[in-house]
C-alpha cells in the first residue's frame, strides 16, 4: 500500500522533492568538507604581533586569535585579540616575552552556512 501523499503526486514531483531535500543536506556538508585555507604570522617587534591571511577576505576579518607560550612541553593560552573588518592585523602590547620560552598564534576554525575557515597555527618563534 503506497502512502497518503505518493498516491497524489506525480512521480516527478516526488524525484524533484527528493533531490530539494538530499540538496539541502549535502550543501553543509561540502562547505565543511573544502575549508578555505588561512595562515596566520607572528613577529615580535616590541610587542607581540600577527596577521591572519586567507584565500578569501572573510576568513580575514573578526577572527579571534590568540597568543600561546610554549614551556618545557606545556603551552599555555597568554592572550587573545580579534582582527577587525578592515584590518586582518592584531597585537598583544600586554605581553612581554620570556627567556628559554617559544610563542605561537592560533586562529581557530570559522563554519557559517555558506562557508568554513581553516583553523590555522603560525610557525613557532623565540624572543631573543
Amino acid at each position: 500500500m503506497r502512502g497518503r501523499l505518493a498516491g497524489r503526486l506525480a512521480p516527478g514531483v516526488l524525484v524533484a522533492i527528493s533531490l530539494a531535500v538530499a540538496a539541502m543536506v549535502v550543501a553543509p556538508l561540502a562547505s565543511a568538507a573544502d575549508p578555505i585555507r588561512t595562515e596566520v604570522e607572528i613577529r615580535y617587534e616590541g610587542a607581540f604581533e600577527g596577521t591572519v591571511k586567507a584565500a578569501k577576505p572573510k576568513c580575514e576579518v573578526r577572527r579571534r586569535v590568540g597568543l600561546y607560550e610554549i614551556r618545557s612541553g606545556e603551552t599555555k593560552r597568554l592572550a587573545t585579540d580579534k582582527t577587525s573588518r578592515e584590518d586582518p592585523n592584531v597585537s598583544f602590547p600586554g605581553v612581554m616575552p620570556k627567556p628559554n620560552r617559544r610563542y605561537f598564534l592560533r586562529v581557530d576554525r570559522r563554519e557559517r552556512r555558506s562557508y568554513t575557515c581553516a583553523r590555522a597555527k603560525s610557525e613557532r618563534l623565540a624572543v631573543e
